[in-house]
């Protein structure tokens, strides 16, 4: 259930450097960002791409969401009250890592993001 491949998709945050750095990287002349995949790949101008990857990280959310809650079930089925605590464990380093990714990225003078975040959160940042 909780295989390699899909743990991997769901470290949101590690591919998020690829949005909050697309702005240095274009400044600095580097042509391979996730953006500029998604642009070839998916045949899309920089909006196009920019918002399929939004897409997939909602995704990538609702997935989390739900390999946790099925996690959790399963765990408690096959083990009882015993592993709980562990796999509460788990699925919170899980979410750590990602919460911890995000501020780092907006926060770091690295990306100069901070400034283009909007009352309500979200991040309007020209390119």
């Amino acid at each position: 259930m909780w295989d390699g491949s899909r743990v991997g998709r769901l470290m949101i945050g590690a591919r998020v450097n690829e949005l909050f750095s697309l702005k240095k990287e274009l400044k600095d002349g580097a042509a391979m960002n996730l953006v500029s995949i998604a642009m070839h790949d998916r045949n899309r101008d920089l909006a196009g791409a920019v918002g399929g990857i939004l897409g997939d990280y909602g995704h990538w959310g609702c997935e989390f969401r739900d390999l946790a809650t099925r996690f959790r079930a399963r765990a408690k089925e096959e083990h009882g009250d015993e592993v709980m605590e562990m796999v509460e464990k788990t699925i919170e380093a899980y979410e750590a890592v990602v919460t911890a990714i995000l501020e780092f990225s907006v926060q770091s003078p690295r990306y100069g993001i901070k400034q283009y975040q909007r009352e309500d959160g979200y991040f309007e940042i020209p390119l």
